[in-house]
């Protein structure tokens, strides 16, 4: 049996393109040599409208490599033992923040900076909400995320100018240098960052907004 993992992206054909992000694909699957499963994998993948982006995965695996009997990949490597492949989607959505870009100052430091606020959809979901819904970011959100942005460059004690671009996004839509900042607002449902600073670069993560929008 092999495991394989791969990481992938909705192609332009795929039905959910545009609401889905980049993915992982997990495989079991029970050929007599790795590269007869990878060319399965592939080619299930593929056919499911998915670009593959990397691969992370290729290992032979047995039962004793899943002591669990809770783990559900163990649940997975049974199947597979009968079914012969078992693919399991880990999917995301294609826009699951939203980024607010600014400029604002303090008013004991000269210069202007940039000020940009992100804000997790999951930190605005009520039960049985997705983000991954076509139209999860309307107009009411959008202005909700505005808003955030504007009290939290107030909090951090710095002066709004103006915002000068918003969109939702996803971590591919953001320059290398704000992954971090990105990662942080998984972490904790926001994040605030000034950058272009007399100061150099400041970065400050923030907690879930309270409220939500209409």
């Amino acid at each position: 049996m092999f495991y394989l993992r791969y990481h992938v992206t909705p192609t332009a054909t795929h039905p959910e393109h545009g609401v889905l992000g980049e993915g992982y694909v997990c495989c079991w699957i029970e050929r007599e040599t790795v590269a007869e499963a990878e060319e399965l994998a592939r080619t299930e993948i593929v056919a499911d409208n998915w670009d593959i982006i990397a691969q992370h995965a290729a290992d032979t695996v047995t039962e004793a490599d899943y002591p669990d009997a809770e783990d559900e990949d163990r649940d997975y490597y049974q199947q597979a033992l009968t079914d012969g492949e078992v693919f399991v989607f880990h999917t995301s959505p294609r826009h699951p923040a939203y980024w607010v870009q600014a400029t604002a100052q303090q008013a004991t430091q000269p210069g202007i900076a940039e000020a940009h606020f992100l804000l997790l959809g999951d930190a605005l979901v009520e039960d049985g909400e997705d983000v991954a819904v076509p139209d999860f970011w309307n107009e009411a959100r959008r202005e909700f995320a505005r808003n955030a942005a504007r009290t939290a460059i107030a909090e951090a004690g710095w002066t709004l100018i103006a915002i000068t671009a918003d969109q939702p996004c996803g971590p591919e839509d953001l320059p290398e240098e704000m992954q971090d900042y990105y990662d942080a607002t998984e972490e904790d449902g926001s994040c605030l960052v000034f950058v272009n600073t007399t100061d150099g670069e400041a970065g400050a993560a923030g907690e879930n907004p309270s409220g939500s929008p209409d």
